[in-house]
């Protein structure tokens, strides 16, 4: 899959969820839930959030 010329990132369905060790075996944690973006080429992009809450993830 190509990436169209006027885009600079795509995503369809990007996901990211860690699942629990020792006690907390058996349980999940999204880090991030299915997301669909496009990103114009040319444009700026931010991500914001409290600490901890998983943006470099």
């Amino acid at each position: 899959m190509s990436l169209p010329s006027h885009l600079a990132l795509q995503t369809q369905g990007l996901a990211k969820r860690y699942f629990g060790r020792g006690s907390f075996q058996g349980t999940h944690y999204w880090a991030l839930k299915p997301l669909d973006l496009e990103v114009a080429a040319g444009s700026a992009l931010g991500l914001m959030g409290p600490n901890g809450a998983g943006k470099s993830t």
